[in-house]
């Protein structure tokens, strides 16, 4: 947790921050810019970065999340670890920036098809081979023999912690937060 001050310095360094992207806007339009229509151009060195360590590299998801129990084929997991490495980019952008309406939805949406296609990634290449993961999660649940949707509620527990729950009903073919 932030301490009071921790707080105001972050909210005053988001001020200046957001001065200096103005200031950056106001530039390129005097300069003949007319952003998003004609943008100017920099060098990736040159770009606003991420905070390092923000995205986790593909190690640190195959640390995490077990992947080499997961899927033995290193593309495989590979893809799942880009998607997550998306997952960060999607959260820093919904929690640092200040979007909202149908933009602010539509982040929040790319969140979620972002995590439905990690579930197709592992579903799909678990439904044509072995594995070997036997998940248990937080709750205590999927002793014995791990399913797709098994291993991807583990999945779920564990990037977004236990307050959140993932389970798949099989009747109607769905998945169920809560």
């Amino acid at each position: 947790m932030l301490t009071g001050d921790e707080e105001r310095k972050f909210i005053e360094n988001n001020k200046k921050i957001t001065e200096l992207l103005k200031e950056n806007e106001m530039i390129l339009r005097r300069s003949g810019y007319n952003p998003p229509l004609t943008n100017y151009t920099l060098e990736q060195s040159e770009k606003i970065g991420v905070p390092s360590g923000y995205i986790r590299t593909v190690a640190a998801f195959n640390k995490k999340y077990h992947l080499q129990e997961i899927c033995i084929k290193r593309t495989i997991r590979h893809n799942i670890t880009y998607a997550l490495e998306t997952s960060d980019l999607l959260n820093f952008i919904i929690n640092r920036i200040n979007i909202w309406g149908s933009v602010e939805a539509i982040f929040f949406k790319l969140s979620i098809v972002n995590f439905v296609s990690v579930k197709v990634i592992v579903g799909e290449w678990l439904e044509h081979r072995e594995y070997r993961l036997k998940p248990i999660c937080e709750h205590g649940r999927y002793r014995g023999q791990g399913y797709p949707e098994h291993i991807l509620h583990y999945m779920f527990c564990r990037y977004y912690g236990t307050g959140l729950h993932l389970t798949h009903d099989t009747s109607k073919k769905r998945w169920i937060y809560g």
